[in-house]
């Protein structure tokens, strides 16, 4: 179960991959959460958004990708887009 987190904790996560990038094992397979031209991994994002909200990021064995990860990210109004890229592609 993914506890809440807030658009804002999502926006951060964002910047934060924006200066760190998206270390190799936390890339995307199937989809990417689209923010203006940039994509990055659902999965990850929601860790870190996570993290945000709470203080300790989200172990990636405690949430599934897919349907799990990318409704609460479009629940907050996010797109979701099908993309093989990993989340890097800018």
């Amino acid at each position: 179960m993914i506890p809440e987190f807030s658009k804002a904790d999502v926006n951060a996560a964002v910047k934060e991959i924006d200066r760190n990038r998206v270390p190799k094992r936390r890339r995307s397979t199937k989809f990417c959460l689209q923010v203006g031209a940039r994509h990055y991994p659902p999965k990850y994002v929601v860790s870190l958004a996570v993290g945000n909200a709470t203080g300790k990021p989200l172990p990636p064995a405690n949430h599934t990708g897919g349907a799990e990860t990318n409704g609460r990210l479009e629940k907050l109004k996010f797109t979701i887009v099908p993309c093989s890229c990993g989340g890097t592609d800018s």
